[in-house]
């Protein structure tokens, strides 16, 4: 009867094979929870980068893409290993908001004194 340890040699020697069909479920149930851990975990460190990209996009601090098909800016954010580039595209900045809303203040934290640099107030009916 094979074992996960018995998966785990298998695998090295490539006798799959031979493994029982149980170890083998187990073996993938155990391999899908780990991708469904380390792909929530992806999206928490995506969405992290992404707003750090967002507040560096506040500051000047992005660059032109490179990519002329596409239209926007990009955010280089260094690693001790690598730079990987955020990319902010057109459709994710914002051109209008409702005073007070939630995007104004959340502008108006990242922007400061500098928010009217960006956006000008406008009355509408």
């Amino acid at each position: 009867m094979s074992t996960v340890s018995d998966l785990s040699r298998l695998r090295i020697f490539g006798d799959i094979a031979k493994a029982s069909t149980a170890g083998l479920v187990k073996e993938g149930l155990d391999i899908r929870g780990t991708i469904e851990t380390y792909s929530e975990m992806l999206d928490i460190l995506e969405k992290e980068l992404r707003r750090r990209a967002l507040e560096a996009s506040a500051a000047g601090e992005v660059e032109a893409l490179t990519d002329s098909k596409l239209e926007g800016t990009q955010w280089l954010a260094k690693g001790d290993e690598a730079t990987v580039p955020v990319v902010i595209t057109s459709d994710a900045i914002v051109g209008s908001f409702a005073d007070g809303s939630p995007a104004h203040k959340r502008l108006a934290e990242i922007a400061g004194d500098k928010l009217h640099e960006f956006f000008r107030p406008a009355k509408t009916w």
